[in-house]
C-alpha cells in the first residue's frame, strides 16, 4: 500500500512487516498517532494524508503561519515547556488564543498566521467572539461576543435578506438585522445554530456603524466585522457605546469546519 507523504515523497507500509515504511531513503515506522518516523530524519506531519504528531510533539509547518492549509506538511518538534507568563497574545492553529506561541507549542499547536482566532483582546479583558451558522429558512449566522468581567452578551444576526436596518457597510446581499446587548453573559452561550434566545434583560440597539466584509455572497464561511453599537443606556450595564472587532472569524456549522 502507498501513502502520499505530503512533501513529494512516497512513503510504502509493508502490511505484513508489522508496518514498516520508507520514504525513499530511509526506514522507519508509522506511529500510532499516524506520524512518520524515519532513522535519517525528523516526522512528517500533515500533508495529503493529515499525518498527526505524538502526544509529546506539535507540528511544526513548513510554511509559516501556513496551519498545514491546501494540504501543506511539516515536521514534528518536542513541545516545549517553562514558558514565560507573558501574553502579547496570538492565535493559534485550533482557532483558540493563546498568551504566546510557546504556550501554543506546549499546547501541540502551531501558531496561525490568518486571524482565525475565536477570542480578541480590548481593554476590558478578553471578549470570547464566535460566529455561528443559524438554522433558519433564510440563509443567517449571528456573531456573538462574551463579556464575563461585565457580566454582558451581544449578538448581531445577520440575514441574506435582512433589509438595511444599520448603516452597515455589508456584502451584496446581506444586512445586519438584529443588534442587541443583554446583562447575562451566559446567553451567549446559547446551542449553536438556534436563533439568540436571551434569558437576561434585553438592550436593542439604537444605531451602528462599521462593516461586515465575508469570503462569499453565499453562504460565507469567514467573517471580518469591525462594528460599532450604539445604545440608549437605561441601566448601568448598558454600554452607551459597543464595539466587535474581529477579522476572519470562522462561521461554524455552515460547512467549512469548525463544527
Amino acid at each position: 500500500m502507498t501513502l502520499g507523504a505530503g512533501c513529494g515523497a512516497k512513503v510504502t507500509v509493508d502490511q505484513g512487516s508489522g508496518g514498516a515504511a520508507s520514504t525513499g531513503t530511509s526506514t522507519g515506522t508509522v506511529n500510532a498517532g499516524g506520524s512518520t518516523s524515519t532513522g535519517t530524519g525528523p516526522q512528517i506531519c500533515g500533508g495529503k494524508q493529515g499525518l498527526q504528531c505524538g502526544p509529546t510533539q506539535w507540528c511544526k509547518w513548513d510554511q509559516p503561519g501556513s496551519c498545514g492549509n491546501f494540504d501543506g506538511a511539516g515536521t514534528c518538534q518536542p513541545r516545549p515547556q517553562g514558558c514565560t507568563a507573558d501574553c502579547p497574545g496570538v492565535c493559534g492553529c485550533d482557532q483558540q488564543f493563546y498568551c504566546n506561541a510557546c504556550g501554543a507549542e506546549a499546547s501541540g499547536i502551531d501558531v496561525s498566521n490568518q486571524g482565525l482566532c475565536s477570542v480578541v483582546i480590548d481593554a476590558g479583558g478578553f471578549p470570547e467572539l464566535a460566529a455561528y451558522q443559524l438554522a433558519t429558512n433564510v440563509p443567517r449566522y449571528a456573531i456573538a461576543m462574551t463579556e464575563a468581567a461585565a457580566n454582558r452578551c451581544t449578538w448581531l444576526v445577520v440575514a441574506a435578506d435582512g433589509g438595511a436596518g444599520f448603516a452597515i457597510q455589508s456584502t451584496m446581499g446581506w444586512n445586519v438585522e438584529a443588534a442587541f446587548v443583554t446583562n447575562q453573559a451566559t446567553d451567549c452561550k446559547g446551542p449553536p445554530g438556534n436563533f439568540p434566545m436571551p434569558a437576561g434583560t434585553v438592550a436593542k440597539a439604537d444605531s451602528g456603524t462599521g462593516s461586515l466584509k465575508q469570503d462569499s455572497a453565499s453562504f460565507p464561511c469567514f467573517v471580518s466585522v469591525h462594528v460599532t453599537l450604539k445604545l440608549t443606556p437605561f441601566d448601568t450595564w448598558v454600554p452607551p457605546v459597543q464595539s466587535i472587532d474581529a477579522d476572519q472569524l470562522l462561521i461554524q456549522g455552515g460547512g467549512c469546519g469548525g463544527g
